[in-house]
């Protein structure tokens, strides 16, 4: 992985090009859930900074990943006034 101009990043997979933006999630808390026949779990943790990366092209701030975690920045920001 690559760091280039603009912050973006670079890296391949599998041969295909992928470039990648840096998104600053203000200290989210990510959960994720394991499912299995016999068992449920789950486990979290704090996450500062996500990485969002498309093929061939840039991220953009418009796409659905930046633009969900802007959401939830608002949201935040409105609840806690």
């Amino acid at each position: 992985m690559n760091e280039g101009e603009e912050g973006v990043m670079t890296s391949t997979f599998r041969g295909r090009a992928l470039k990648g933006l840096k998104v600053n999630t203000d200290g989210f808390e990510i959960i994720t859930r394991t499912f299995n026949i016999n068992e449920d779990e789950a486990a979290s943790t704090t996450v500062n900074d996500l990485i969002v990366w498309n093929h061939d092209d840039v991220p953009l701030k418009s796409d659905v990943v930046p633009q969900a975690i802007a959401l939830a920045k608002i949201q935040q920001a409105l609840g806690s006034s």
